[in-house]
């Protein structure tokens, strides 16, 4: 962590499509919660992953990438959704403010 020094940490939460939590939803929530016990000084926040992944092979598919290319890539691409998705909310979030 002292490589980048991050103020922030933002976590994919992969939730169910009704919104609940499943096994892998509670493992980031629990890493999350020892992330923070960890790093008292460093933000940590989860976002909804939903789809990220469906969406970037989707992309993938429709630039016409290869199988293997989009293994590679897809989930970088999710990652980048993720992000993305948490920038839009939060800029309009501060608009509305």
């Amino acid at each position: 962590m002292a490589r980048y020094d991050p103020e922030l940490v933002l976590l994919g939460l992969p939730r169910r499509t009704d919104g609940s939590y499943g096994p892998e939803a509670e493992k980031i929530a629990k890493l999350t919660e020892e992330l923070r016990t960890a790093y008292p000084d460093r933000r940590f926040e989860t976002w909804d992953e939903r789809y990220t992944t469906v969406i970037a092979q989707r992309a993938l598919l429709e630039a016409d990438v290869s199988r293997k290319k989009r293994k590679e890539r897809v989930d970088k691409i999710a990652a980048a959704l993720i992000l993305q998705s948490w920038i839009d909310f939060r800029s309009i979030k501060q608009g509305s403010a």
